[in-house]
């Protein structure tokens, strides 16, 4: 049976009257919200891809741009015993036509009374990739170095897990906000596209009365060029209670198509907000794409496809003895 798509146009119709009823941008008021710093566009007049490319290659050829990000092998539950593995990596570019490609792997064997498998996994491949951004930031923050990790530095969905592993969260991510402040060196976590509602939560505070939507929707509107950006705002959500230093964020518009990417950094670099968004600009330039070019050199080194799993689950069989069960024999059997 094929979709009805009669029914799917209308209940796309019925989606779009029911947004159209939302609060518009100019109705949003920012009064009252704990900001840094001004709503700011970018310096400079862009009329050819040759512009902003000349303009990039000038942001970055003075900083060391490096990424982090990380990979993982959740632990096969067809094999006993059941390993995974995690891996962090950091791609530095000096744009000098100098990389550095570092790398660091760690086999995950959960304790036989412990069956969270994913969560446990997770939390190896965070901890490697912490361990990763302090030896960048130890061996290179001399160099005008930056470093960007794809991904939130608000770990809202700690209250999900456990309170041992919530703590391991925690305490990672505090000793590299620590880092960072200590050595000056800029972290930068990015979101592509945030559906984040910190803003939207404070000004409902204030005001007393529900906004529907996300941040990014609600301050579209006012983000009419590439490159401009939003003040600086301080995250408030409940976990963040529990960090030792607070986390900023701001949004900036890099394509009239999508709405406004988030970054967010360590309180310390509050008054750094143009400096960053113009670091992370030139990046989506040079990506070529609209993504930021250490961010996805480093997620392309991270990537574990599925030859290499096959040939990791190989290995694990060879040399810990380790045996599938008779289910996934079955299965593999029945599926040649």
């Amino acid at each position: 049976m094929t979709l009805n798509f009669e029914d799917v146009r209308r209940l796309l119709e019925e989606k779009l009257r029911e947004m159209e009823k939302e609060y518009s941008p100019e109705e949003i008021d920012f009064e009252g919200v704990e900001q840094y710093g001004e709503w700011d566009s970018i310096d400079g007049s862009f009329r050819t891809m040759r512009d902003y490319l000349r303009w990039a290659s000038e942001i970055c050829k003075s900083s060391v741009i490096a990424a982090v990000d990380g990979g993982q092998i959740n632990p096969d539950r067809t094999l006993y015993p059941p390993v995974g593995l995690v891996q962090s990596v950091a791609f530095v570019n000096f744009h000098n036509g100098r990389y550095e490609r570092l790398s660091e792997v760690e086999l995950v064997i959960p304790e036989d009374e412990y069956t969270r498998f994913e969560e446990l996994t997770s939390l190896k491949r965070f901890l490697l990739e912490c361990r990763m951004i302090k030896n960048v930031m130890e061996s290179f923050g001399n160099e005008n170095l930056y470093i960007l990790y794809d991904g939130s530095l608000i770990a809202s969905f700690l209250g999900e897990l456990s309170s041992e592993i919530r703590r391991e969260y925690l305490r990672n991510l505090n000793e590299i906000l620590k880092l960072s402040e200590e050595l000056r060196v800029p972290l930068v976590g990015y979101v592509d596209l945030s559906y984040a509602r910190d803003l939207l939560n404070e000004i409902e505070m204030i005001r007393g009365e529900r906004i529907r939507g996300f941040d990014a929707k609600v301050i579209r509107e006012r983000l009419k060029n590439w490159g401009d950006c939003t003040p600086v705002f301080v995250a408030k959500r409940e976990i963040t209670g529990s960090y030792e230093k607070k986390i900023c964020y701001t949004y900036f518009l890099k394509s009239k198509r999508v709405p406004p990417s988030r970054i967010e950094f360590p309180f310390w670099m509050k008054d750094m907000k143009r400096e960053v968004v113009n670091i992370v600009l030139s990046q989506c330039i040079l990506g070529g794409g609209g993504y930021p070019y250490a961010l996805e050199s480093a997620d392309k080194l991270a990537h574990i496809g599925r030859k290499d799993r096959e040939r990791f689950k190989t290995m694990v069989m060879k040399y810990l003895s380790a045996s599938p069960s008779f289910k996934s024999e079955s299965k593999s059997l029945r599926r040649r």
